[in-house]
């Protein structure tokens, strides 16, 4: 291969991720501008993907359970916490016992299914790792990124209405 070519595609990887990263934003910020208009209709679309996650959970579960079962489990509880959290959606407490341990669990989930692919790289290729990422572990930063944007929605109204009618 030569240097040119090399180094092109190094600059394309780069202007990918850049046009990604974008893209990503932009769908989170479109996702949240959603859910301040239709709230309730989100709340059953997100218990109806908790639903599809804890069945791909279990699936997984049966597929390989000698090696991943740990890291399932800790995914379960992920699930099950973020789950709890979100019984109140779009009312929410983002500083509750249930938003804190649902945040640790979603670090120690991350580590360990890292810790997982660094030790098993040659078995799955980069788009593998980062589907499974995104759909497995990272699904439960979006609607954490959701509740942010909408407790601040609902308490700039709350307080507005409240400095009108008080």
């Amino acid at each position: 291969m030569g240097y040119f070519l090399y180094y092109f595609t190094v600059v394309a990887s780069f202007f990918l991720i850049l046009v990604i990263s974008l893209s990503i934003s932009s769908f989170l910020y479109l996702l949240s501008e959603v859910c301040e208009e239709y709230p309730f209709k989100v709340k059953y679309i997100i218990q109806n993907i908790f639903i599809v996650l804890l069945i791909l959970h279990v699936l997984l579960l049966a597929d390989d359970f000698s090696r991943i079962y740990s890291r399932i489990f800790l995914s379960l509880i992920c699930l099950c916490l973020y789950y709890i959290s979100f019984q109140k959606y779009p009312f929410i407490k983002i500083i509750s016992l249930e938003s804190m341990l649902s945040a640790i669990a979603f670090i120690l989930s991350n580590i360990t299914w890292f810790n997982y692919f660094s030790s098993n790289i040659y078995d799955f290729n980069f788009f593998q790792i980062v589907g499974f990422m995104l759909i497995i572990v990272w699904y439960y930063l979006i609607p954490s990124l959701i509740y942010s944007f909408t407790y601040l929605f609902f308490l700039q109204g709350s307080y507005r209405c409240y400095y009108l009618y008080h």
